[in-house]
């Protein structure tokens, strides 16, 4: 394909694709899963001027370092809007910075194809699109991981001097490191180790310039620890993340809980998933050139090692081994632009393609009737159509791993389209805790503080919402005679000592959650 000899066309079309597949309705949900913990302390370290130490709820939070938390507050300074638009920005901007990278780092061992597919590949694998449409810390952390996995690389290749080889990554790892702490140093070495290995020059790991690369990735996290531990309990603080640690390496094993997270590894590489095999092809492998043999096996093995790793964690998540995802799509980009030739699985890849898109027009039909007829439904039919009708239109000119990854790519815009057009106005009214913040704002007057009693995690999407004043309650002795407003769980009601409390005030009950969230509450209001 003649465009692939042009960087800046290539960069172009997979920048559309990033806009098209990550940006369409990112805004409209409310926060969900872990994006309270990553949003709260942001908007807390804007309020306080407090950058070390993250807090939810009047509480300090000890799970994880505050890097992601400042990216948001990053995002809210430049945007001058705090939003849930806003607060996924870093993810979805992280998500281009690794695409970018690829495709502009200079690098001899993959040539412009190669990088087209592995960028393709990685913007369209399920759980870097479910991740990188989140503010959660997978997103950043894997592009980091990814993009200090790739920089030592290249180095490497291009027999860069060692204080080049071994500080320039120092940086990106001790940016990760305040993201979710050192086990990135765990993915980074287990393909740099086998690398040196394959090469031959594991002593390059005893120079000077790497035990100073290290010290500077080290060092920022350090420093933070350190101030840390000064604005709080060191012995709390360091027990909680122990322990953190602990569980997942050396929990007892739940065999059905470790089995569906194992399943869930290989299923967050789909649709590229079916491919993986290929890194084992001795053809495909035995076209490499024989300088970067090294550097293909060495992370290939790296890979594998750190996946099992990570695996045999009694209490591991699916989503821990995502920092490895950046470095299977660059490889695999890598041998598919090897298989030049037509083999009998492009033809069964493009009917493949040829069905998801006669599928993705029915399924536009089934959002306009069975969801609404909204801008957002009719765009999304249209652009099925269009899309299937160009791609029968150049079946026979889809030919070679480029022409079928862009038609993949093609694929899975259009059905993220419909994602944010139709499957989003299905889910909002389920998982969207805004509506409980705005009926507390309308009911509690201006001005009057809204004070939350030990708020879960499930409310705190509700709490990015919601006016000031707020305060936070811990226990029944807060409950003074200041306190006239108070959202509280129904199970914290029952207490005696909470009914002690509030008997003789008249309490009142203004506003209950019901079925908006598993646990019950009530805004209740104190004489």
């Amino acid at each position: 394909m003649a465009f692939t000899n042009s960087r800046g066309k290539v960069f172009l079309i997979l920048l559309a694709a990033w806009a098209a597949i990550y940006l369409p309705g990112l805004g409209r949900q409310g926060l969900k899963g872990e994006e309270g913990r990553r949003v709260l302390p942001a908007v807390e370290m804007l309020k306080t001027g407090n950058w070390v130490l993250p807090r939810i709820a009047d509480q300090d939070y000890y799970n994880k370092p505050p890097g992601i938390n400042w990216l948001v507050a990053a995002s809210f300074v430049l945007t001058g809007e705090q939003s849930e638009l806003t607060a996924r920005l870093p993810s979805v901007i992280f998500a281009l910075i690794f695409v970018t990278f690829l495709i502009w780092m200079l690098v001899p061992w993959l040539d412009l194809e190669a990088r087209l597919i592995g960028a393709i590949i990685f913007l369209t694998t399920s759980a870097v699109i479910e991740k990188g449409r989140l503010i959660e810390i997978e997103m950043v952390y894997i592009t980091l991981t990814g993009i200090a996995m790739l920089l030592w690389m290249n180095l490497w290749s291009r027999n860069s001097p060692g204080w080049l080889l071994w500080l320039a990554p120092s940086i990106v790892l001790a940016f990760g490191m305040l993201v979710k702490g050192p086990f990135i140093l765990l993915f980074f070495y287990s393909v740099v180790i086998l690398v040196l290995y394959y090469s031959k020059k594991l002593k390059s790991l005893f120079s000077i310039w790497h035990i100073v690369g290290l010290g500077i990735a080290l060092l920022p996290f350090c420093i933070w620890l350190l101030l840390a531990f000064q604005q709080t309990s060191a012995s709390k603080m360091s027990s909680q993340m122990t322990n953190q640690l602990l569980i997942r390496i050396i929990d007892k094993v739940d065999i059905l809980y470790w089995g569906r997270n194992f399943v869930r590894e290989f299923l967050n590489f789909l649709p590229w998933l079916v491919f993986l095999p290929i890194l084992w092809s001795r053809k495909l492998t035995g076209r490499i050139a024989p300088q970067y043999e090294a550097i293909f096996r060495g992370s290939r093995l790296g890979i594998v090692i750190g996946f099992c790793i990570i695996s045999l964690m009694p209490k591991m998540e699916a989503r821990y081994t995502m920092p490895l995802i950046p470095m299977v799509s660059v490889l695999l980009g890598w041998m598919l632009s090897l298989q030049r030739e037509i083999v009998s699985t492009d033809r069964l890849w493009k009917n493949i393609l040829l069905a998801g898109f006669v599928v993705s027009c029915l399924t536009a039909v089934a959002g306009l009737i069975f969801v609404s007829v909204s801008a957002g439904t009719i765009i999304a039919l249209a652009a099925a159509i269009c899309a299937t009708t160009f791609i029968f239109l150049k079946r026979d000119a889809i030919q070679g791993k480029p022409g079928l990854s862009l038609a993949t790519m093609l694929l899975v815009i259009i059905l993220s389209l419909q994602y944010s057009s139709a499957i989003i106005d299905i889910s909002v009214p389920m998982e969207n805790r805004a509506p409980i913040a705005t009926d507390i704002n309308r009911i509690v007057p201006e001005g009057e503080t809204i004070n939350l009693f030990r708020p879960g995690s499930l409310i705190y999407p509700a709490i990015f919402r919601l006016r000031p004043p707020i305060g936070y309650l811990h226990d029944a002795n807060d409950i003074n005679g200041q306190v006239h407003y108070i959202f509280i769980r129904q199970k914290y009601l029952k207490t005696q000592s909470i009914q002690d409390k509030i008997a003789s005030r008249s309490p009142r009950v203004l506003y209950e959650t019901a079925d908006t969230v598993p646990d019950e509450y009530q805004l209740l209001q104190l004489e």
